[in-house]
């Protein structure tokens, strides 16, 4: 296989670069995804609206009980491998 010329490397960076730091913001803007949620959220009645929104949050309060369960078992147990170890 041929080596990739230097320009059509650095183009496929520069495409790259583009579309994760940018890329999806001016797509998301140009889509006006925004207007179209709050369409869809207005057609909705409370009730709908607010399951999904529940179960949204649940799912990310989980998350975020979960990682702060596995951050408090490494700060307990962080000095008790220190003084076991001798430390």
């Amino acid at each position: 296989m041929p080596p990739v010329p230097a320009a059509a490397r650095a183009a496929v960076l520069k495409l790259a670069s583009f579309t994760i730091s940018g890329g999806a913001a001016y797509i998301a803007e140009r889509l006006e995804i925004g207007r179209l949620a709050e369409e869809q959220m207005d057609k909705m009645d409370v009730a709908q609206a607010e399951e999904i929104i529940v179960s949204i949050c649940g799912r990310e309060l989980r998350a975020i009980t979960f990682l702060g369960g596995a951050l408090g078992f490494v700060i307990g147990a962080t000095p008790l491998i220190m003084r076991l170890a001798g430390a």
